[in-house]
C-alpha cells in the first residue's frame, strides 16, 4: 500500500477546499483548515516514521511539516517578491512551537496508528495544552488567508526586525549575541 501518495491526494483536495478552488468546499473555512491539518499531521506522522533513528530525518520531518503549511497559506497571486515574502514569515507565524526538549519523530513512533498520532499525540507535542494549540493553529491559518491592512503592516514590521537582526549579525562578524 503507498500511503504517503494517498495522504497527499486527500491533501491537496483538502487545500483546494480552503482555498475555494473545489465546488464542493463544504462547511466553514475553519473546519476545512482543521482537515487539511489533520492531514500534515498524517503526513509529518509517515514522515518521522519513515526513516526513524536515520540522521536528518526528524528535521526532515519538521521542515516539511513547516513547508506543508506554507503551502496552504500560499501567498497572494498578485504583488511582488517582497509582498509574497512577508507572506510566508506571518504564515510562520502560526505554527505552534514544539515543547522543549522533545522529540517529536519518537512520539510519531510510539504512536500505534497514523489516527492516534493525529488526534492525540500530534496536538499535545506543542507548547500549550492540546486544546489550546489547536485552537490557536485554526484561529492565525484563518487571519492569514484572509489579508487585511493590520496582517500587512505585522508583515512590513517582521520583515523590518528581520532585517536589522541580519545587519546585526553581519555587523558583528556572524557571531550571535548571548
Amino acid at each position: 500500500r503507498h500511503v504517503l501518495p494517498e495522504v497527499l491526494r486527500k491533501l491537496s483536495a483538502a487545500a483546494h477546499a480552503v482555498w475555494g478552488d473545489e465546488g464542493d468546499a463544504m462547511g466553514t473555512l475553519a473546519s476545512r483548515l482543521f482537515a487539511a491539518s489533520e492531514l500534515i499531521a498524517e503526513f509529518t506522522y509517515y514522515l518521522f516514521n519513515g526513516a526513524l533513528y536515520t540522521r536528518g530525518s526528524a528535521a526532515i520531518a519538521i521542515l516539511s511539516h513547516h513547508a506543508l503549511y506554507a503551502w496552504l497559506l500560499r501567498p497572494p497571486a498578485v504583488g511582488g517578491r517582497a509582498e509574497r515574502a512577508r507572506h510566508r514569515l506571518q504564515a510562520l507565524r502560526c505554527l505552534p512551537n514544539w515543547r522543549p526538549h522533545t522529540m517529536p519523530d519518537i512520539e510519531a513512533a510510539t504512536s500505534h496508528t497514523a489516527d492516534a498520532y493525529v488526534r492525540g499525540a500530534y496536538w499535545a507535542s506543542f507548547e500549550k495544552p492540546p486544546e489550546v494549540a489547536k485552537d490557536v493553529l485554526l484561529k492565525c491559518l484563518e487571519s492569514q488567508l484572509q489579508a487585511s491592512e493590520a496582517s500587512a503592516s505585522r508583515g512590513r514590521a517582521d520583515a523590518q526586525r528581520m532585517q536589522r537582526a541580519l545587519k546585526d549579525l553581519a555587523a558583528s562578524g556572524g557571531v550571535l549575541p548571548g
